[in-house]
């Protein structure tokens, strides 16, 4: 039994939690055995890399250094999380995974593409069926980390660098059209979902 992979992601205060846990009731009452899971972690070990990436260090974390931490948590959340769930005939929902590292380590901390590419190539075993990377407009997303009440360095972005961040997510969406949709996020939940689910239910 073969199970079925999809990936939410994109810029901060777009609502991705939020909609991975409606489209999982979703499911769940359409009779399928969901497993949510979220990167960095996933597992008990990319928990621990996720914890050191969160962390201020001081002096910075270089971006190669946190790059490979991010790898090597994705590594341990493959094999011990979504491989053996997919094996189980699940449907695995995961908040984040490698589009995030192109644009967070790639664009924003300027890692080469290239080796993003490679180490991608040498530790995922298997590809999402579709990446959702959900985009609205700067503002509105400022508006919703605001009222959120919890930060950690990753959302501590200026409005230059989130204006990086939802055009570098836009232009992964927008050219790779086979494996992932750019998803109007500026709506609210129900009409989010309603978005995610059509699709994902076409996959199934």
């Amino acid at each position: 039994m073969r199970g079925h992979f999809f990936v939410f992601d994109g810029m901060d205060g777009a609502g991705k939690s939020t909609a991975l846990l409606g489209v999982a009731e979703a499911l769940e009452q359409d009779g399928h055995a969901v497993r949510m899971t979220r990167e960095p972690g996933g597992s008990p070990l990319a928990e621990e890399i996720r914890q050191c990436l969160l962390q201020d260090w001081e002096p910075a974390m270089p971006v190669d250094t946190e790059l490979l931490l991010v790898f090597a948590a994705r590594a341990a959340h493959l094999q011990q999380t979504v491989l053996p769930a997919l094996a189980r005939g699940e449907i695995v929902l995961c908040d984040r995974f490698v589009d995030s590292s192109h644009v967070y380590q790639g664009v924003l901390g300027g890692a080469d593409p290239a080796w993003i590419d490679e180490l991608g190539r040498r530790t995922i075993s298997r590809s999402p069926d579709l990446s959702f990377l959900f985009d609205l407009p700067v503002e509105l997303a400022i508006q919703r980390m605001s009222g959120r009440g919890r930060h950690n360095r990753f959302d501590r972005a200026g409005r230059s660098r989130l204006e990086q961040v939802r055009d570098a997510y836009r232009r992964r969406a927008l050219s790779q059209p086979d494996s992932h949709r750019l998803i109007d996020a500026s709506g609210g939940p129900q009409e989010v979902s309603a978005q995610l689910l059509g699709a994902i239910r076409e996959r199934l």
